[in-house]
């Protein structure tokens, strides 16, 4: 496989991988780190190959790739947007009780406790029964205590997610036009469990499917 695997060819392979997931369209995860040996990229995939990737994957595929992308130990979830947009909204009352938890000197930790109280706090003895929820951008705004999305503290936020563990770390999807923007936030524990994980020969098999439609 080439060195120089452009975004645009792996979000070819990845639709592969996702329309072909056990014979129908499924959601499915990967470690950054296994993308990037599927990629055969010799160096860690900087910011730059993530944004491009997950542009190609949403504007050819109708795919989304998940926040956060370069976490140590994170994982990345791939879900068609029609799936993501059939996802229950948050209760106005949760979002309400989650308002009222005050921000505090730490603003990037105050808003994950929101974003806990939102979703629901993990039963330690279950296997995390949350399923993914969604919120409209002015309601993560106002969580945020923020009047509008911006990169800098979107940024900030992502990186004080990337911080908890497996059990607690968030995982975030967002799609939509800036003005009406939703997001949809789930457990990476919950994706673990219930969503595919594809090994190398999937992507082995998705890759020369990949060429042969190229080729057609």
């Amino acid at each position: 496989m080439a060195v120089d695997f452009s975004p645009k060819d792996v979000a070819g392979v990845l639709d592969q991988i996702y329309r072909a997931a056990k014979g129908r369209p499924q959601r499915f995860w990967l470690r950054s780190e296994e993308l990037k040996a599927f990629a055969s990229r010799p160096r860690s995939l900087r910011p730059e190959f993530f944004d491009q990737l997950a542009l190609e994957l949403e504007l050819r595929y109708s795919i989304l790739m998940s926040y956060p992308r370069l976490g140590h130990g994170g994982i990345l979830g791939f879900a068609s947007s029609v799936i993501v947009e059939r996802w229950p909204m948050s209760s106005k009352e949760t979002f309400q009780e989650a308002l009222r938890e005050e921000l505090g000197s730490d603003w990037a930790q105050a808003v994950v406790r929101r974003l806990r109280k939102l979703y629901g706090k993990v039963d330690e003895r279950d296997t995390d029964v949350f399923r993914p929820i969604t919120i409209s951008g002015e309601q993560l705004y106002s969580l945020a205590d923020e009047g509008n999305f911006r990169e800098s503290w979107w940024l900030k936020l992502l990186k004080q997610v990337s911080k908890a563990d497996g059990t607690e770390r968030f995982v975030f999807f967002y799609h939509g036009p800036p003005a009406d923007r939703v997001f949809a936030l789930t457990r990476e524990r919950y994706i673990r469990k219930h969503w595919w994980r594809p090994a190398e020969q999937d992507w082995a098999k998705a890759l020369i499917r990949y060429k042969l439609d190229e080729t057609d």
